[in-house]
């Protein structure tokens, strides 16, 4: 019996966790979504990365007239920031007038964030848009991911 519990708990320890599910919170009654994003969260795409991801490398999906809130954290030494701009290609870098929700990006995306910031704003314009780095020449770099407002989701989702 001690055996096969000690086993079953080695397991529960060592059991890989989902990313996507520590990454997105959906709460569909109240028509909302939290999605952590991690700037700089390994050493893929040389630090220039969202998740891991990077070069539009992976989706974060909003269903139509949700609010999202992004909280945001930067793990590595280097500012970066994060703006929700229309898709398209990468340009030098993002101010906050660049924003294509009112409230969708972090403080001073230019300068860039050091530690952490929430950005809160509601997904009002179905579309293909970008999750990208303000700082100078960081988008161009390929950090960002992309953001797909859709008519058709039920729930946020990151994949």
């Amino acid at each position: 019996m001690r055996t096969t519990l000690a086993f079953i708990t080695s397991l529960a320890l060592t059991a890989p966790t989902l990313a996507v599910s520590s990454t997105v919170t959906n709460q569909a009654p109240q028509k909302t979504t939290v999605f952590t994003v991690i700037a700089q969260s390994d050493s893929s795409n040389s630090g220039l990365n969202f998740n891991g991801a990077s070069q539009g490398g992976k989706t974060f999906t909003v269903p139509l007239g949700w609010t999202v809130r992004i909280q945001y954290k930067n793990a590595g030494p280097m500012p970066h920031s994060l703006v929700v701009v229309p898709a398209g290609a990468p340009v030098l870098s993002y101010d906050q007038a660049a924003a294509a929700f009112k409230g969708a990006a972090s403080p001073d995306p230019v300068k860039g964030v050091v530690k952490q910031a929430t950005l809160t704003f509601k997904a009002s314009k179905a579309g293909k848009y970008l999750l990208i780095c303000g700082v100078p020449g960081h988008g161009m770099g390929g950090q960002y991911i992309n953001l797909e407002v859709s008519p058709a989701a039920k729930a946020a989702s990151f994949k």
